[in-house]
């Protein structure tokens, strides 16, 4: 069957090639010539012999297809008016019947080894050619825009059949009734043509299309199935074979039957009954191709989930793109044998056509999603992609998903087209759709825009410590929705992006070095010059040390605790790590010790001490020695602050003269004692 095949094809191909030459001289006709004039102006697509002219009555008029496709080979049918539409459909469907019965039926002479078929290999294969040439040229007089891309081809074949059949079994007006001139005049510009016509007690209307001509209007397509279902059983009234598209639908093959249909032709007439315009050995052929398909994608997926997927993850995702690509194969195989082979026709072949379409359709998608994450996986797979940050591998892998789930949305919406599903219905349902998504996914986009504005102001990165808010921890991942953070306690916290992108964050990981801040307290018992010198052996190391910046080097007696003298030492470390601040500052706080101890003070810690001793009062002498000094400041106006110069008056005393005294700074200054200064 497989040789008969590729023969059958070779002999095809060596046909068209004979007739490419010869075919392309011209654009032309509906109708052939039945005499040829020896001048022609331009191209005369149609010209009707003159043993047609007396034949008003009659639409089919007689076609030299061979002639005329070689003649004419682009030639389109004349549409011009009604009339030529009709009168040019109904004489290339008759010849094209004619020429696909006769080469059947030699075909099947050759079949069962006739000692002499009426036509040869070559006859059959030429004539099958031309058959198809004239077919599309009849199925370009219909308005198919209502019909689903995805069926279109085999359904429109199909329609012109039943059209055909239709105009064979109700009564036609007589041509010259028909508006508009006879079918070969090509004159798109008569006069008085309406822009409809309609078949008289029929609702089949041919409507004028722009640029087209006049074709069988979309609302006459949507009813051919129902017209040919109300007639099919009344006898032809036109001069043409009963039935074509009985034959047709009823017969295996693109109109010649395969070598292993002399099996099926012999078999009971219980294999040849019809059920929903299908035969019963067609169902059966049916069921066996679908089975057999099924069952060998079930070993193909078990041996697949036996497999063990690779480690790398662009082998991972070319992995699994294995059993989609097998269920692909598998429902176009299954399609071919079903429409190809079997023929299922009708109802039965549209229905199973547009599952197969949104199938193939989803499974290309689901493909393209997983071609673009391979893509992904290879660039991060490259040298330099090692170099990345866990952020930046992060956002390169959700960029390339924004990307596939884009194809995906474009895929998806080029394969609603082809079902017939409207591309702006589908964009307007994909809004309303992604606005009731983003509603409610709020939160998830909420969370990845937050996940972006961390990557764009590159707040954290992976293996970084920081705080946040009220706790800390290392940064082990920062994914599209979320960030994950190990605490101190090695507990594994996760914080939404959205949530983390405001909340106050302390990166103690990009300090270019560390603060060291210390306060210790020494005893009260510490002299004066003991403590100058604690703080001037303290100050002298820190500067001298290796990892300290010596000009940030702070250290100070800063004040007196409940229980100590507090001295307060700061400085920075040139070591930005944690663990190296770490032991840098030990270093230094051992050092103090041995300062503070080698000094002869110690440090201090929270007590109390209980003096017990004579009370002997104020010192009488130096009590009035002060009241003295005051009594003399405020006799002479001198004396120092608080003043109010403003209110005319000073601390406690209004003043006799009204005016506030001057010079209490320099006053103050005189009477403060001897200077000297407590640093």
């Amino acid at each position: 069957m497989a040789n008969s095949k590729i023969a059958q094809g070779a002999r095809v191909f060596a046909a068209c090639t004979a007739l490419a030459a010869s075919l392309l001289i011209y654009l032309g006709t509906c109708v052939g010539l039945a005499q040829e004039t020896t001048a022609v102006q331009g191209p005369q697509p149609l010209k009707l012999g003159s043993q047609l002219e007396d034949r008003s009555d009659a639409y089919i008029l007689p076609l030299d297809a061979d002639y005329w496709l070689k003649k004419y080979p682009l030639a389109p049918l004349d549409t011009s008016s009604p009339r030529a539409t009709l009168e040019s459909f109904l004489t290339v469907m008759a010849t094209a019947n004619d020429l696909v019965i006769s080469a059947y039926e030699a075909n099947i002479e050759h079949l069962r080894q006739a000692a002499e078929p009426s036509l040869s290999r070559e006859q059959i294969d030429e004539q099958v050619y031309l058959a198809k040439l004239l077919f599309s040229r009849a199925k370009s007089v219909f308005d198919w825009s209502q019909l689903p891309t995805a069926t279109r081809n085999q359904t429109s074949l199909e329609y012109a059949m039943l059209m055909k059949e239709v105009l064979d079994r109700i009564p036609l007006p007589a041509p010259d009734k028909v508006p508009g001139e006879q079918a070969g005049t090509y004159d798109y510009l008569q006069e008085g043509l309406p822009e409809k016509w309609t078949l008289p007690h029929t609702q089949i209307t041919l409507a004028n299309v722009p640029d087209r001509g006049y074709l069988f209007a979309p609302e006459t397509v949507a009813l051919i199935v129902t017209q040919y279902n109300q007639i099919k059983d009344l006898p032809a009234l036109q001069s043409a074979s009963p039935d074509f598209f009985t034959f047709y639908t009823t017969s295996p093959g693109e109109f010649l039957p395969p070598a292993w249909y002399t099996f099926i032709e012999g078999g009971e007439p219980w294999l040849f009954e019809v059920y929903e315009g299908q035969t019963t050995w067609q169902w059966i052929a049916l069921v066996i191709v679908g089975l057999g398909l099924f069952l060998v994608l079930a070993g193909l997926r078990h041996v697949h989930r036996r497999l063990t997927p690779p480690s790398t993850p662009i082998r991972r995702r070319m992995f699994h793109m294995i059993m989609p690509v097998l269920v692909l194969f598998a429902v176009q195989a299954f399609r071919y044998a079903a429409i190809e082979e079997i023929n299922i026709g009708g109802s039965v072949m549209i229905g199973m056509e547009l599952t197969i379409e949104a199938v193939s359709w989803i499974l290309i998608a689901i493909l393209t999603y997983q071609f673009i994450s391979a893509i992904s996986e290879f660039v991060l797979a490259q040298k330099r992609a090692k170099y990345l940050e866990a952020l930046d591998v992060s956002i390169i892998r959700t960029g390339f998903r924004a990307i596939g789930m884009v194809a995906v949305m474009g895929v998806l919406a080029y394969g609603a087209t082809r079902l017939g599903i409207p591309l702006l219905g589908v964009i307007a349902g994909l809004g309303v759709s992604g606005l009731a998504v983003a509603l409610a996914a709020q939160p998830t986009i909420e969370n990845l825009i937050g996940g972006i504005i961390l990557y764009a102001d590159r707040m954290v990165r992976v293996g970084e410590f920081c705080k946040f808010g009220e706790f800390s921890g290392t940064v082990e991942n920062i994914g599209v929705r979320s960030t994950r953070v190990r605490a101190k306690d090695r507990t594994l916290v996760t914080v939404a992006n959205a949530d983390l992108a405001k909340m106050r964050i302390i990166n103690y990981s990009r300090r270019d070095r560390t603060y060291l801040l210390q306060e210790i307290g020494l005893r009260y018992e510490t002299s004066p010059d003991q403590l100058r010198n604690i703080l001037m052996e303290i100050r002298e190391y820190i500067c001298a040390h290796p990892q300290v910046l010596e000009s940030t080097v702070r250290v100070r007696f800063v004040g007196y605790g409940d229980s100590s003298l507090n001295v307060e030492i700061a400085a920075n470390i040139l070591k930005p790590g944690y663990e190296d601040f770490l032991a840098i500052q030990e270093d230094i706080l051992f050092a103090i010790y041995l300062i503070v101890e080698k000094n002869g003070s110690g440090f201090a810690f929270p007590s109390t001490t209980a003096y017990f001793t004579k009370d002997t009062g104020l010192d009488v002498d130096l009590k009035k020695a002060a009241e003295d000094t005051v009594q003399e400041l405020r006799a002479s106006n001198r004396l120092p602050y608080p003043t109010y110069a403003n209110q005319g008056m000073e601390y406690g005393d209004p003043l006799e003269d009204g005016a506030a005294t001057q010079g209490n700074d320099e006053t103050t200054r005189e009477k403060r004692g001897d200077g000297r200064s407590a640093a």
